[in-house]
């Protein structure tokens, strides 16, 4: 995950970076599905993430894991550390 941060902060202005992607992390990854499950601060972030840039950073993922397809699913931890 911290490759792809790297990659999605060269792809936007740092103010979105900062935003909405800085502080995600990954929670799990399923690697017979390609499914990252990635930890945000807020529903709020979720859904902006959800509506704005998944496709965004779902080909950043094919790109740099080889793989044909990438799902991203976003959980919101609303100051709740549990699933990290």
């Amino acid at each position: 995950w911290s490759a792809a941060l790297d990659d999605l902060q060269r792809q936007m202005t740092q103010a979105t970076f900062d935003a909405w992607l800085r502080d995600s992390k990954l929670v799990r990854y399923e690697d017979d599905t390609t499914i990252f499950v990635v930890s945000v601060k807020s529903d709020y972030a979720r859904d902006w993430l959800e509506n704005r840039l998944l496709p965004t950073i779902e080909r950043t993922l094919v790109r740099l894991t080889g793989q044909p397809a990438a799902t991203v699913e976003f959980v919101a931890l609303n100051g709740d550390d549990s699933l990290e």
